[in-house]
């Protein structure tokens, strides 16, 4: 008995006249800004820009909109500085129907580029966070008491910490298709009728464009202070919707337009945190004192070796977390502190280190610093890690103030 193929024909002739025709009239009736995509789906708000002076670029079809970044003002730091990198917050969780574990995701994927920048020492935290996150106004909540906690409990000298802010969809295109493979956010007409539906032969529609707006905090473990705060936004077209079988962060996510352009946010971000923190002392903790000999939490691993010079620093007791009046619980300068001389380093083990102390000079939770050069003020030739650090010195009034060696 021979087969009529002519229904079949006639339903795929259908189907193929239905998609040129949807591609068109979507390209002449675009949607508007905040279009989400799929039905179900909330619209969002275009995109804002991040804080500070905004600079937008092109780089391989993808538009980054973000901060300023600034020339590094102080030399390149000779030692590597521990940082925890924690989940992110997901401002709007209903964007990320298609994304499998996105906070912890957006964790590894800085971690793998402050990693690839050099400079760092990571750690991530499977839960910790240094700030809550305020729903309805879409903003953090600092908390430097939880900053300094996670310092101490992870043995670091920063804490990273930050916030998706937005990762809707709009737009779509239309293309014929065949199978089952449909992911979340996309949606598909299908043809109906013997063969033919088997197959899933049909017309997908999916999101043409992803937003990607992400915000980046830096803290300091060591007195919960902000150190600085960034933020980037793009836009990216293509393979922006992920498989169930890619998580964020995984190889076969980084392979997706979506997933290459949030590396390229955070490489961005990373290289934005770097210039900030340039001038930032390096700082290591004391954990343990035996007679003349202090041990502190950065090794041969930070780039520590012996001989050498390192400024000792005691935070004072019973002191009160420094803000400017007025200033919000959180936004604060910092915890103040007494030098208590140079040290220098006998031996060194991969994570920790031995530094000679006088009788009595040291005790568990003080710090040793390092300061970095400025860039426009060259040290002398004899001049020791030690030297740059800030010194204690007295005004006109006898109020003791910090300055830089020249």
């Amino acid at each position: 008995m021979a087969l009529n193929l002519r229904p079949i024909c006639h339903s795929l002739c259908a189907l193929g006249l239905l998609a040129s025709a949807s591609t068109t009239l979507a390209d002449a009736q675009s949607p508007g800004p905040g279009y989400s995509g799929y039905p179900g789906h909330a619209a969002s708000a275009p995109a804002t820009s991040g804080t500070g002076a905004a600079a937008a670029g092109q780089d391989d079809g993808l538009t980054l909109a973000g901060d300023t970044i600034a020339a590094p003002r102080c030399a390149a730091m000779p030692y590597k500085r521990k940082v925890l990198v924690t989940p992110f917050w997901v401002s709007q969780p209903s964007q990320a129907v298609d994304l499998r574990q996105l906070q912890g995701g957006m964790q590894d994927i800085f971690q793998q580029r402050l990693t690839r920048a050099g400079g760092w020492l990571t750690s991530a935290s499977k839960q910790e966070v240094p700030f809550d996150l305020l729903p309805r106004y879409d903003a953090p909540v600092f908390m430097p008491d939880q900053v300094r906690l996670l310092g101490r409990q992870f043995g670091t000298q920063m804490v990273l910490g930050g916030i998706v802010h937005d990762i809707s969809t709009e737009g779509e295109t239309y293309h014929f298709t065949h199978g089952t493979d449909t992911r979340q956010g996309e949606r598909k007409l299908e043809a109906d009728g013997p063969i033919i539906g088997f197959f899933g032969v049909g017309i997908k529609a999916t999101p043409s464009t992803r937003h990607a707006d992400i915000e980046v905090f830096l803290f300091d473990a060591v007195s919960g202070a902000l150190i600085t705060q960034r933020r980037v936004q793009a836009e990216v077209s293509g393979e922006i919707l992920a498989r169930d079988s890619q998580p964020v962060g995984s190889a076969g996510f980084m392979k997706t337009d979506f997933g290459k352009a949030l590396g390229k946010v955070a490489d961005q971000l990373v290289v934005a945190m770097q210039s900030d923190a340039a001038c930032v002392p390096f700082s290591a903790r004391v954990t343990r004192v035996d007679n003349n000999i202090a041990y502190v939490d950065a090794g041969a691993l930070s780039g520590i070796a012996p001989g050498d010079r390192l400024q000792f620093f005691r935070q004072k007791a019973g002191m009160q977390f420094i803000s400017p009046p007025g200033a919000n619980p959180g936004f604060g300068f910092g915890l103040p502190e007494d030098r208590a001389g140079t040290v220098t380093v006998r031996d060194v083990q991969a994570q920790f280190a031995a530094v000679g102390i006088e009788k009595n000079q040291a005790q568990p939770g003080d710090f040793v610093r390092f300061a970095p050069r400025p860039l426009n003020a060259p040290a002398a030739p004899d001049q020791t890690a030690a030297d740059t650090a800030p010194q204690p010195a007295s005004n006109a009034n006898g109020v003791q103030v910090m300055k830089l060696n020249p």
